[in-house]
Parts: C-alpha cells; sequence; structure tokens
C-alpha cells in the first residue's frame, strides 16, 4: 500500500499526517506538501518519520513508513509533545543541510584539485 515505492517522498498522501498533532504540526505539512521532493525539508520530514518508525517499535508497522495508513500510525503513536516532534523534526532538518553544506564544499575541493592538477 505503499504511496511510491520508488519514491523517497509521498506527493500525495500527506493530508493524512495534518491532523496528527497542533496547527504548528498541521502548517509544517501544509507547507512540506507543496515543496519539491528535493527540498531539505522534504528530505527532514521523510527521516524524521522514517526515524520515529525506527524508533517506535521492533516490529515496525508497515515496511514503508509513507504508505499513508502507517506513516499517520507512526505520528499518532508519538508519545511526546507537539513541540517534541517538531523539534526532532527541526534535528533532522540541520543534519540534512549540514551533510548538503559539506557535499558542497568537497565538491568545490574536488574541481580545484582537478584544474590545479
Amino acid at each position: 500500500m505503499a504511496l511510491y515505492n520508488n519514491s523517497f517522498y509521498p506527493l500525495f498522501g500527506i493530508n493524512s499526517l495534518r491532523g496528527q498533532r497542533g496547527q504548528r504540526w498541521a502548517d509544517l505539512v501544509d507547507w512540506i506538501g507543496k515543496l519539491p521532493g528535493s527540498d531539505p525539508h522534504v528530505m527532514a520530514f521523510t527521516m524524521t518519520i522514517r526515524r520515529l518508525n525506527r524508533l517506535q517499535s521492533e516490529d515496525r508497522l508497515c515496511p514503508d513508513p509513507f504508505c499513508a495508513v502507517c506513516a499517520a500510525q507512526v505520528v499518532a503513536l508519538f508519545d511526546g509533545s507537539e513541540q517534541e516532534l517538531l523539534d526532532f523534526y527541526y534535528n533532522n532538518l540541520h543534519e540534512v543541510q549540514s551533510t548538503i553544506r559539506n557535499m558542497r564544499v568537497r565538491e568545490v575541493v574536488r574541481t580545484r584539485e582537478v584544474v590545479a592538477a
């Protein structure tokens, strides 16, 4: 029942997550739903749901946490507050942005090495 078996991020089905928490969560879900799949915010959101799925149980609810039903269950089963969920998302966002920055630095260094040789 996965939304996109070969996709990192489902472009539909996100609305099932909207009502899981308070207004700030709903606003984040609405905003994420409008972004392209390659956006770092989308990657962090995907990472958040996947990590929540891993943290919650050894026998995961669904092998692909982006089945619309399973993703909603993963968020619903999160014991923390809305703020803790948002903090978890923002920590993942920081990790994604840091990784992207490091990738760009390595590419620049590699390009300079080729030009110098």
